[in-house]
């Protein structure tokens, strides 16, 4: 992040350079605004060869359209070339994200060959080659119910209950229970002995303070809920029932050392 914020302090300074070489027209913008000491803006021939590197990548892509946010897209990595001193050694994930097909499939096979292959080879492609764009969770709903007695009036803000779903035999843990990491879901069971494993667990939908769990567990595991950060796999515990905000025994471990939940 700081080498990409330097890039583009470096290419804002390059283009005022550039505007008052004659390269395009002069931008209104104070230099201090761009570079906050006037003595490091880059030197002419840094802006040359930074120039020459903008055109070189925007081939290399596919001759993209200069406009935002291709223009800083691949100015900045034109910039960052330039300063690392070697060619895609240090590469954005704006960049990644293009060679991905992020930004449309057409673009992204646009790129030259053996550029494209290096991009997509580094461990930092295949990292965001697995995100996913979330769904957004608000929902409009309309219900049209009677009004005999008049309660209710044009304007008036009330609270709603809605009962989305309802599932027989299911298998819920309170949010909490549920552990994040390296791309997983899991949660603590103490199993024979008192002793904890790790469960990797599939999570479904959630109600109210509860995770309704598709797989990983079965009815009667005992899960750790409350200490988890207390426990690890192998460790023997002293399991402890607990009882939720629904009022629902589930259970719980805590260090046998008897260390506060």
């Amino acid at each position: 992040m700081l080498l990409v914020a330097l890039a583009m302090l470096a290419l804002g300074s390059m283009f005022l350079e550039a505007g008052d070489a004659g390269f395009g027209p002069p931008i209104s913008v104070p230099r201090d605004l761009v570079s906050p000491e006037p003595h490091r803006i880059p030197a002419r021939n840094w802006i040359d060869q930074t120039l020459e590197e903008a055109a070189l990548v925007r081939a290399e892509f596919g001759y993209p359209i200069m406009v935002t946010p291709y223009s800083q897209f691949f100015g900045v990595q034109a910039a960052i070339n330039v300063m690392v001193g070697e060619r895609y050694q240090e590469v954005t994930d704006e960049v990644l994200l293009y060679a991905l097909g992020f930004w449309g499939e057409e673009e992204a096979q646009s790129i030259e060959a053996n550029l494209k292959d290096r991009l997509l080879s580094s461990p930092r492609a295949k990292e965001l080659a697995n995100f996913h764009v979330p769904e957004i969770s608000v929902k409009e709903f309309r219900a049209k119910f009677d009004n005999g007695d008049r309660r209710l009036v044009p304007g008036q803000f009330v609270h709603v209950r809605l009962e989305g779903f309802s599932r027989s035999s299911a298998l819920a843990v309170p949010q909490r229970a549920v552990q994040q990491g390296l791309g997983r879901q899991f949660v603590y069971v103490v199993g024979i002995g008192d002793t904890v494993t790790a469960h990797d667990v599939k999570t479904g939908s959630w109600s109210g303070s509860l995770w309704l769990i598709d797989s990983g567990l079965v009815a009667g595991d005992r899960v750790v809920v409350d200490g988890v950060q207390k426990v690890a796999p192998g460790r023997v515990v002293k399991p402890v029932l607990i009882v939720d905000s629904a009022a629902k025994k589930t259970s719980a471990a805590v260090p046998a050392n008897g260390a506060p939940r």
